[in-house]
């Protein structure tokens, strides 16, 4: 009986092991999110400060290419959010 006890105590420690890696495995993917999030959104703000479009272009096209832009930065933005409650919680 002791025997099947301590058989059933070591189980459940792997169990609560197994947890914990998936736990920290999501943490760590959480991370990497939050790193490539963070240099694309410096990329977005690049583009709005320095991003220049010839001056013959259409406004109809220099709006899309704004409203891409701004798109594109609330996305990343969320993103980048998202990851980092996700690493730390």
């Amino acid at each position: 009986e002791a025997f099947r006890i301590k058989i059933q105590i070591k189980r459940f420690t792997l169990f609560r092991d197994d947890v914990r890696d998936l736990v920290n495995l999501t943490v760590d993917r959480m991370d990497v999110y939050h790193l490539i999030g963070a240099l694309f959104l410096k990329f977005c703000i690049v583009i709005f400060c320095k991003g220049r479009i010839q001056e013959s272009a259409p406004p109809f096209l220099i709006a899309l290419f704004q409203l891409s832009n701004a798109s594109a930065f609330i996305y990343l933005l969320l993103a980048v959010w998202l990851s980092m409650h996700a690493s730390i919680a």
